[in-house]
């Protein structure tokens, strides 16, 4: 999903634990954030990005601003002094989907059982939220509403650009469309892969990020994914059973493939594999841009940053 609208550009003077500061911000006191949000969410409404230094590509939100400070939910003192950095306004679910979605964007329903639905996914807690457009029924009134209430409007909640990947359940029989309009992000992208969940060796905790390449030119083989260190990337192994797992979806068939890292095992060799061979090298199956990407992360592993490589434009 690209970047919503970028609201703020400047040079920051220093970065001190959660806290931004830029003796030229000329945003004032509770900019950047929603004082009042709807019951059961955050105020989450803008980002930072560091678009320079050590931290080049991290998104955090803003959870709060003074005069010249920004306060981020991550801890940005690793970017140094002088890093460049930019605020971006995120999309919401209304501006995302429209305040009155269309039935080929989103068909509406009295409840989430008869609309269409999209579900963001959130790593921490490791669970869905199911989003819906009512337009019916005889309680809750009509917007956008939660499977968690028929009544709350939800309109505003906004959506992080790689962290929160979207999917959409469509119910109706004929193919819908969404367009999303935005800047293209060119630089790296930080996004944190989630690890630790679970207490056995098989179990793991779900990742589902959104890759934020405009165009399909993202590839396992230099994706960035393996590192060779579980510390700071995939967890390989001799099988999709005891390695870190990526799984793509396939909407023409309603299937996944899984893929992993192989560096071990008697037969086929070491590198980027399929749950199909353990043989042929998967380097070049690219990450599709338009479709978020399921990560599971082995109980065993701790988090790591996943630095997307830049954009590539092409000279014309």
């Amino acid at each position: 999903m690209p970047a919503g609208s970028i609201e703020f550009s400047g040079v920051a003077e220093s970065f001190s634990g959660n806290v931004l500061t830029d003796n030229e911000g000329s945003w004032a006191a509770g900019n950047f954030f929603d004082s009042t949000p709807p019951a059961g969410f955050s105020g989450d409404s803008h980002l930072v990005e560091i678009t320079s230094g050590p931290l080049e590509g991290t998104l955090t939100w803003i959870t709060g601003s003074a005069a010249n400070t920004l306060t981020t939910y991550d801890d940005i003192s690793a970017a140094g002094s002088d890093a460049s950095f930019r605020v971006i306004k995120a999309f919401t679910v209304s501006t995302l989907f429209g305040a009155i979605p269309t039935d080929t964007v989103m068909g509406g329903g009295s409840n989430a059982g008869g609309a269409d639905n999209f579900l963001l996914f959130n790593s921490s807690a490791n669970s869905y939220t199911t989003f819906y457009y009512k337009n019916g029924g005889i309680a809750g009134g009509t917007g956008w509403r939660t499977n968690a209430s028929n009544s709350v409007n939800v309109a505003d909640v906004a959506i992080h650009p790689s962290d929160s990947g979207l999917m959409i359940v469509r119910k109706q029989s004929d193919d819908g469309e969404l367009v999303i309009m935005g800047d293209v992000k060119m630089g790296t992208t930080d996004v944190v892969i989630r690890g630790g969940g679970g207490t056995g060796p098989n179990s793991t905790t779900l990742n589902l990020v959104q890759a934020l390449i405009p165009t399909d030119q993202l590839v396992l083989g230099t994706s960035g994914l393996y590192t060779g260190s579980a510390d700071t990337g995939f967890l390989g192994g001799s099988n999709p059973g005891n390695a870190d797992s990526l799984l793509i979806y396939n909407g023409t068939t309603g299937e996944y493939t899984t893929y992993y890292y192989k560096n071990s095992g008697i037969s086929g060799g070491t590198g980027w594999r399929s749950s199909a061979s353990n043989s042929v090298d998967e380097a070049a199956t690219v990450l599709p841009a338009a479709s978020p990407i399921l990560i599971q992360r082995r109980s065993n592993g701790s988090d790591f940053t996943w630095k997307i490589p830049a954009v590539i434009i092409a000279a014309e």
